[in-house]
């Protein structure tokens, strides 16, 4: 049994879960997004082996045509360590989207 691989699988399911988590989000809020002009593009997870640690990063950017207009982004894992709960994933990803529409609606008035 090699737990170093069985480690990195497990990190590997947990950011797939996350993953999917994001993209029910966008599918849900696409009309939305659609509506204020905006695309979501999902990149990641970003991984990273350095002396800290194994972290790895996911980013969403939001873009009108070329246009970039904005980013969030968030560790899944930082220095060897899980970052957050999926549940706390999933709830700042969701304030922070909502926080990204707030802003292009404003400016779109």
């Amino acid at each position: 049994m090699d737990i170093n691989k069985d480690i990195m699988e497990n990190r590997y399911e947990l950011e797939s879960k996350v993953i999917n988590i994001i993209k029910n989000i966008l599918i849900k809020e696409g009309d939305i997004l659609k509506d204020v002009g905006l695309q979501a593009k999902l990149e990641g997870p970003k991984r990273y082996n350095n002396e800290s640690g194994y972290s790895s990063e996911i980013e969403i950017s939001f873009w009108d045509g070329n246009k970039f207009e904005d980013i969030l982004e968030f560790f899944v894992f930082l220095d060897d360590q899980q970052d957050a709960t999926i549940t706390e994933i999933e709830s700042w990803f969701i304030d922070n989207l909502n926080d990204v529409i707030k802003k292009r609606k404003t400016k779109k008035v």
